[in-house]
């Protein structure tokens, strides 16, 4: 697997943002034509998630069985539906035999109460639903599929993934062959960037294992170095946007399109 100069700089800023706590986001990538041969995971950018306590990311584990929330959407559409249709049919309902109908409004209640709950968690601050809405919307518009997870934990000499980071590591890769978990690790963060600050681990034998840390693992190693420098040196991490700063306030744009633009100026 390869790291473009974006996905790096994007890690390191979102960990020199909040040095004091824990950080994740996601890795994405090109998702390649059904046709082609298999080839190494070019992964062209990342997704900053949380800072903080990371007290989601369980939740994430769980949320990425991708489906979830598109199984509770298409039953709440086919439920409303279901519903319309028998409201109309109130002559109908007047037919069923008294046990039927009784059966038949306590399923009612039931699946009210049901979308009721899954509206109420959708329309919380610490909801996931409208997190993977947006960015599976985000992945389909530019033909991305999530790839990877990365993680910088709070303690500054831990660079070992936790329970945490490997759920959700082994969630993704249960629809990406080429998942990787990165790791970032804290005691390599120096302004000039002198060598790569993370780890990267790779599922083997239902195990995630690091890779040889003196394997390249940015596409362009000296021009990620060289744009993330200048990016830390002129404090472009205090623009960059997570989706907790996102939650706090819609206005702030998780995608980071303006990190994009000084990645591109700088290349």
């Amino acid at each position: 697997m390869k790291l473009t100069t974006q996905a790096y700089c994007k890690m390191v800023l979102h960990g020199a943002k909040y040095p004091h706590c824990a950080v994740n986001g996601l890795l994405v990538a090109e998702r390649p034509p059904a046709p082609r041969p298999p080839q190494p995971a070019l992964f062209v950018d990342c997704i900053p998630l949380f800072h903080g306590t990371l007290a989601l990311a369980p939740m994430l584990e769980v949320a990425l069985t991708l489906g979830l929330w598109q199984w509770i959407l298409v039953n709440f559409k086919l439920s409303v539906q279901l519903f319309s249709v028998a409201l109309a049919a109130g002559s109908d309902y007047e037919k069923i035999n008294p046990v039927s109908r009784k059966t038949y409004r306590k399923k009612m209640i039931l699946e009210l109460i049901f979308y009721l709950v899954t509206l109420s968690f959708w329309y919380r601050k610490d909801s996931l639903f409208p997190l993977l809405f947006q960015i599976d919307s985000w992945c389909k518009e530019n033909s991305y599929v999530i790839a990877g997870y990365y993680q910088a934990n709070e303690r500054v000499k831990d660079a070992s993934p936790n329970q945490v980071a490997e759920k959700v590591a082994s969630r993704i890769a249960e629809g990406f062959t080429d998942t990787a978990l990165i790791m970032v690790d804290n005691t390599k963060f120096t302004m000039e960037c002198v060598e790569p600050a993370i780890h990267v681990y790779e599922l083997h034998e239902n195990k995630w294992r690091c890779k040889d840390p003196h394997v390249d693992f940015c596409e362009d190693w000296t021009e990620a170095q060289r744009i993330a420098a200048s990016l830390l040196d002129s404090k472009s991490y205090e623009t960059l946007v997570d989706f907790d700063n996102h939650l706090d306030d819609i206005r702030n744009d998780w995608t980071n399109p303006e990190i994009n633009k000084a990645v591109l100026h700088l290349c």
